[in-house]
């Protein structure tokens, strides 16, 4: 969002400077953000869905919501990559 602000500054100057309020940049940035978090949850949910299909080939006998299965994943995910590497 940060980034989208900063390159449409200018153009939020001049819409400002033609009588646009607070309200209508507010809106104009909020617009672009959610199209930003749309697009992205979009593109998540297709990779999620092609990787577990490829998953579920690869993982023979394991249910693809097997609650065991994502705990674990979750441990693994919050291991600290430099402690694990310094202990023996």
């Amino acid at each position: 969002m940060s980034y989208v602000v900063r390159q449409r500054t200018r153009e939020i100057g001049t819409r400002m400077a033609l009588g646009a309020t607070g309200r209508d940049v507010a809106w104009l940035v909020l617009r672009a953000g959610s199209l930003i978090a749309t697009v992205g949850t979009l593109v998540g949910v297709v990779v999620g869905l092609l990787a577990s299909r490829v998953l579920d080939s690869v993982l023979y006998a394991t249910p693809r919501a097997d609650p065991v299965l994502m705990l674990a994943s979750r441990r693994a995910a919050r291991l600290d990559p430099a402690r694990t590497l310094t202990e023996p």
